[in-house]
């Protein structure tokens, strides 16, 4: 991405690639308890394209989602004995974060970003903005994608509380 400097300078920042991801999420997590199996490699090698930012919002999201997960579970009297019912963010926590992430910068920005980058470190003129209909194409197939993957995570996700209520309703019964 180009931020602009304090003195009117341009500076390119890249993308972090998968090494620097990993240092990210492992920076954005660092206060955060995060469950012993969760594998933040794993995580940065499906971010491919994210920015600082966007990994600092899946990370925000999972925390995000453990604590309403755990104070579910307390409205339904699973966490009683004063220890947390979500102790710890997981794998889970970090799924339905990526349901919902998306990559700030566009992979034919990146690609513009990094010809910008090459031009004026070689002292050449600048190159034009690439044509926004291969962008638009790109991101509507990403939405579809999305919008699949929410709809299964839906799925997932009533199936869970129909269990839920049924382990309740069963322990209702003991």
């Amino acid at each position: 991405m180009l931020r602009p400097g304090r003195l009117g300078e341009v500076i390119y920042i890249p993308l972090p690639d998968e090494e620097t991801r990993v240092q990210v999420l492992a920076a954005c997590l660092r206060d955060s308890p995060v469950a012993p199996e969760v594998d933040l490699g794993f995580l940065a090698a499906h971010t491919s394209g994210f920015s600082g930012a966007d990994l600092m919002e899946i990370c925000q999201r999972a925390a995000k989602a453990a604590v309403h997960e755990s104070i579910q579970l307390e409205a339904e009297g699973l966490g009683s004995d004063g220890a947390a019912p979500v102790p710890f963010i997981t794998g889970r926590h970090f799924e339905a974060a990526m349901a919902t992430a998306r990559c700030s910068v566009s992979a034919a920005d990146a690609r513009w970003y990094a010809a910008v980058a090459a031009a004026a470190a070689d002292g050449r003129p600048l190159p034009d903005r690439p044509d926004r209909e291969e962008d638009l194409e790109s991101l509507q197939e990403q939405l579809r994608e999305k919008i699949e993957e929410v709809k299964e995570l839906s799925r997932v996700q009533r199936a869970w509380a129909m269990a839920r209520k049924q382990v309740t309703e069963i322990r209702e019964d003991l």
